[in-house]
């Protein structure tokens, strides 16, 4: 066995060579040095697309992606040079050359790590045996030669791998596996020919038990990959732009693109308008250093769809340390984050929930308060009953509190009625500590509203005017702020009507007015410009105007108070 170009170029014209195999460079260098004539065939290993060195006639060409065959080739460029040269010596094949060939061929196989050889006759009896597959198995070669088939193997190896041997002399090539003990092997069957006549049959065997449990290991985790829940792929970093080589079927599932539609691309294709700019950074980062990352990302499916994907990136390295994969793992989190935004949700509207609560019993219980001092002072009890309509009131306002945190500004529509907006605004009235305030209704009508939640609406109102609309000399005065006092109060008053134009209401106080810097604002969540002020109360109001589908505004008043107007669907809208 020789080794080097230098080894293969001293090797005589005949005799001591039965056949070189190389790769295509040295086998070129080869030829160079002998003038493109060896002295005994050559096999060249190449890739696909390597072109043919040469067409010499002891030269013949493999494909490096077919080595499981590379031995059938060897041996066939063995028996096509001998055939050759015995054509061109005019000789006739002897049993004596025969059996020169068949030692050439065990020696050729006997140097292939877990091969082995048998030579075979019409009659199915083995002739020549030789190989370290052999050993490896507990066989003597030398008892298997000169047996039959049924002499050596078992009835089942017969019934199913007897016609290869048999259509070897049919000209056939045949491709086997079978299990022998706890090893697996790869058995050839090729003829053995003389002319166009087939003179014996040629078996060779190779241990693949290694390579089978990688075939099997590989189809087990491919499966596995496949069948996976999540969506599972594998870029290639050795390429340009680290395209998509693999994607499993819940890849597919989850994006709604097929594998051939997205293999060669970026994964980033996934990504889109609202694709958020952080969670790209963390990515190209840990892919440019070869890092693990996981982030949740709003990617888009085929149809164009988002969702948010929680994505894990692990690098892969060879056994040389090089990177050769980053596998992508990919989970549908959206009904997750909704979860998460649902209650953070809640509990915004929990916490609305509590400071409102403060913010609107303060009055009823002020009321009752009150009341029930003024009965303890006068021995009127009449004020009982003014305190026990103010508790009952306090009492449907917890229950709808409860029911303003749990659905924030919807509306329970099966409580909707028609109400009359004069009554709803006079009740309201009584509830609110109008420290000589009063109330004006100027028209009597009716609108579709849930009752208590209007009364509500009224409460707010009014207190906002009540408790912050009161003035020495109203107009005239810039000393108060959104509805400010002063030592010197002149109550305010406070008008309800129906708006001219459209259909909706309005309530009006005639007091200083809202700062124009607030004016934007004054409905959001804790604004106000009163010491010890909560900033809920037209919050609240805006709540329920937009629940029922109402249109709010500020505007100011006739006499420069603060003039707030409910624009609702007229009953001839759609």
């Amino acid at each position: 066995m020789v080794e080097t170009v230098e080894e293969a170029v001293s090797l005589p014209r005949e005799g001591d060579c039965d056949c070189v195999v190389a790769t295509a460079g040295p086998a070129r260098e080869f030829l160079d040095r002998v003038d493109g004539d060896p002295a005994c065939p050559l096999v060249v290993v190449t890739a696909g697309s390597t072109a043919p060195l040469t067409d010499h006639a002891r030269v013949r060409h493999h494909r490096a992606d077919d080595l499981a065959t590379l031995e059938s080739r060897v041996v066939d460029a063995v028996l096509a040079d001998r055939q050759r040269q015995q054509s061109a010596d005019g000789e006739r094949t002897t049993d004596e050359e025969l059996i020169e060939r068949e030692a050439a061929y065990r020696t050729l196989v006997e140097n292939v790590p877990n091969g082995g050889v048998a030579l075979f006759d019409r009659d199915l009896r083995y002739t020549r045996v030789g190989g370290e597959v052999f050993e490896q198995i507990g066989l003597d070669p030398d008892d298997v030669a000169g047996e039959s088939l049924e002499e050596v193997h078992s009835p089942s190896f017969l019934d199913a791998h007897g016609d290869a041997y048999r259509q070897a002399f049919d000209g056939e090539r045949s491709t086997v596996e079978f299990a022998y003990e706890d090893r697996r092997f790869r058995l050839d069957v090729v003829p053995v020919t003389e002319g166009d006549e087939v003179v014996a049959g040629l078996a060779m065997a190779r241990d693949v038990t290694d390579e089978a449990e990688r075939r099997r290991d590989l189809f087990v985790r491919s499966r596995a990959m496949d069948a996976a829940a999540i969506g599972l792929c594998l870029t290639d970093p050795t390429e340009p732009g680290n395209p998509l080589v693999y994607v499993n079927e819940g890849y597919e599932r989850m994006t709604g693109y097929e594998a051939r539609e997205v293999l060669g691309k970026n994964p980033r294709h996934l990504q889109g308008p609202e694709t958020e700019a952080e969670a790209r950074r963390k990515m190209r980062e840990a892919v440019a250093n070869a890092e693990s990352v996981a982030v949740d990302i709003t990617n888009y499916r085929k149809d164009g769809t988002p969702f948010v994907n929680h994505v894990e990136i692990t690098p892969i390295f060879d056994d040389e340390g090089d990177l050769v994969h980053f596998l992508g793992s990919q989970v549908d989190v959206t009904d997750q984050h909704e979860h998460q935004r649902a209650l953070a949700r809640q509990n915004e509207r929990l916490a609305e929930f509590t400071a409102i609560v403060s913010h609107d019993l303060r009055n009823p219980l002020a009321v009752a308060r009150g009341r029930v001092e003024l009965a303890r002072r006068t021995g009127d009890l009449s004020h009982l009953d003014h305190a026990e309509a103010s508790l009952e009131r306090a009492s449907e306002l917890i229950d709808e509190m409860l029911d303003l945190a749990r659905e924030g500004r919807t509306l329970d529509f099966d409580r909707v009625e028609r109400v009359s907006v004069g009554n709803v605004a006079r009740a309201a009235w009584d509830t609110v500590d109008t420290a000589g305030a009063t109330l004006a209704v100027e028209a009597e009508w009716e609108v579709d509203a849930d009752e208590s939640r209007l009364r509500q609406l009224f409460e707010n109102l009014f207190r906002n005017s009540v408790e912050h609309g009161s003035t020495n000399s109203r107009p005239e005065t810039d000393d108060s702020v959104e509805h400010g006092s002063s030592d010197t109060e002149t109550p305010v008053e406070v008008r309800v009507g129906r708006l001219d134009a459209g259909c909706g209401f309005f309530v009006e106080d005639d007091g200083p007015g809202v700062p124009d810097d607030i004016r934007d604002t004054v409905f959001d969540v804790g604004v106000t410009t009163v010491d010890g002020g909560t900033g809920f109360g037209l919050a609240i109001v805006r709540n329920v105007a937009e629940a029922h589908g109402w249109d709010v505004g500020l505007t100011e008043g006739e006499q420069g108070g603060a003039r707030f107007e409910f624009v609702l669907p007229c009953p001839d809208d759609d």
